[in-house]
């Protein structure tokens, strides 16, 4: 169930057609689940300042279950800062990227939750 959201306030017309796409593969290879799991939500156009700026900057928050710890969490920084530095042109130095880890029981799906 990773949910990777991105909120930034590069344009919508500069994000590529295949941003989608490209992030659900990368997710899925970046936490080893099928892409039928991953859900990526992009929020283009916001009105961001970021450390005085309205350059292009994003907030990036990155919900799976049970799955962060600091190496972990090390490496997908890394691998999703590059991918949204760039496919959206925000440099790594301009966004937050925040991880939720939560357990089975808080995560509801068709009805249910994973628990």
């Amino acid at each position: 169930m990773p949910i990777l959201e991105i909120q930034t306030n590069v344009p919508a017309a500069n994000v590529p057609d295949n941003f989608l796409k490209e992030s659900t593969t990368l997710l899925a290879g970046l936490v080893g689940k099928p892409e039928s799991y991953v859900l990526v939500c992009i929020e283009p156009g916001l009105r961001l300042m970021f450390g005085g700026t309205t350059e292009p900057a994003a907030i990036v928050n990155l919900t799976n279950i049970g799955q962060h710890d600091p190496a972990t969490t090390k490496h997908r920084s890394k691998v999703i800062s590059n991918h949204i530095q760039k496919t959206l042109g925000v440099p790594a130095d301009r966004m937050y990227i925040i991880f939720h880890d939560k357990q089975r029981f808080e995560v509801g799906y068709n009805g249910a939750t994973f628990h």
